[in-house]
């Protein structure tokens, strides 16, 4: 799993009006579905040019814990979401993990209650793919 940052925009990019909270709340959500959570900071000021025209506008940064493949997810998502021509993502780093309070790092019996096929599939991937992280009926141990 890698520790990444996408600059989520606060104007739309074919109207530049702003966007309401609701939008960026609806957006947040299917984030969460796909990495489990998100970390939302305060917006700062972004400045870019694009075709010989300069905009400024404020960016909100967000950090993701995922696989590269549900980043691509998101990536497409957020240009989608918010009609947007391009949006920036960086690695912020290679490694992430969470360490649980019993000194665990990841559960042990999980799996995708949505889809048995995904039991070799690594525990984080299935996580991802519907947010279902239960116990297995079928296959016990990973």
């Amino acid at each position: 799993m890698k520790l990444y940052e996408i600059l989520v925009p606060t104007m739309y990019g074919d109207t530049i009006k702003p966007i309401r909270t609701k939008h960026h709340k609806n957006w947040d959500a299917k984030v969460q579905k796909l990495t489990g959570g998100l970390t939302i900071f305060t917006p700062g000021k972004g400045v870019w040019e694009h075709e010989g025209e300069t905009f400024l506008e404020r960016v909100i940064p967000v950090r993701i814990m995922c696989a590269d493949d549900i980043m691509a997810q998101i990536v497409q998502i957020t240009i989608d979401h918010y009609r947007q021509k391009a949006v920036m993502y960086y690695v912020l780093s290679d490694e992430c993990h969470i360490v649980y309070a019993d000194g665990a790092t990841k559960p042990t019996k999980l799996v995708c209650e949505c889809d048995h096929l995904t039991r070799n599939w690594r525990w984080e991937d299935r996580a991802a793919l519907c947010g279902h992280v239960v116990d297995c009926p079928q296959s016990g141990e990973l």
